[in-house]
């Protein structure tokens, strides 16, 4: 049989309101109310409705994080920092992956868009994302991490990729060592052209010819 919020507050003596907001916070339930009616939601094996909840609030308490390759240690370790931060404020996290692909990206998001997500965290593949200003209703909030989406004005949380390579390469170039290479990533990436620019930028300004020999281009892979 299923166990509705009634039973609930029948059983822990208290009205269905008084059980609402014991579970959602919404008002301020007495301690001790608080644990009768959680003793009793666990007793009677009683779920709350979370779906239909987030239909007649329009929030779910979920967070989207979309990134570009789920098997780079470099995502893995960004979701779980993101992670452990929403939890310290109760939010839960979706964790989908594009695998650097354009199509990918778009479906994901789309999914997202039915989800009811309260906020999106994405770290876009190399492409024009002129797309976004139609496909992002303004629904939720979204930030992009790692990289900036080209032809889409949105909030970023991004390193200093230049300076990092300029840095690394003037570091290498004190030592003493004047044939440096570099591995890029994908061409069209935000994080391959600043990190290529840091590398070319610190050779000039230490006097050191750019060996084209020298400059790979890599996937971001391991």
């Amino acid at each position: 049989m299923k166990v509705s919020m009634k039973d609930v507050a029948q059983r822990a003596g208290v009205s269905t309101a008084t059980v609402s907001h014991a579970i959602n916070k919404t008002r301020f339930v007495r301690a001790e109310t608080k644990k009768k009616v959680l003793k009793v939601m666990k007793d009677l094996n009683y779920y709350p409705n979370f779906a239909a909840r987030s239909l007649r609030t329009r929030k779910s308490n979920i967070i989207g994080l979309l990134v570009p390759d789920i098997s780079n240690f470099f995502f893995i370790s960004i979701a779980k920092g993101v992670e452990s931060t929403l939890k310290k404020y109760g939010y839960n996290l979706i964790f989908s992956n594009s695998n650097e692909n354009l199509e990918n990206e778009i479906e994901q998001i789309k999914i997202y868009n039915t989800q009811l997500v309260d906020g999106l965290i994405v770290a876009p593949v190399s492409a024009d994302h002129t797309f976004l200003n139609e496909l992002f209703s303004g629904y939720y909030p979204v930030v992009f991490i790692d990289r900036k989406p080209k032809g889409y004005k949105g909030d970023c949380v991004l390193g200093n990729n230049t300076k990092g390579a300029y840095d690394a390469v003037s570091m290498l170039i004190k030592k003493g060592h004047t044939k440096i290479g570099i591995i890029t990533g994908l061409p069209g990436l935000t994080t391959t052209e600043e990190r290529l620019n840091g590398y070319k930028k610190a050779l000039t300004d230490h006097g050191l010819k750019i060996n084209k020999n020298l400059i790979k281009v890599g996937d971001f892979r391991v």
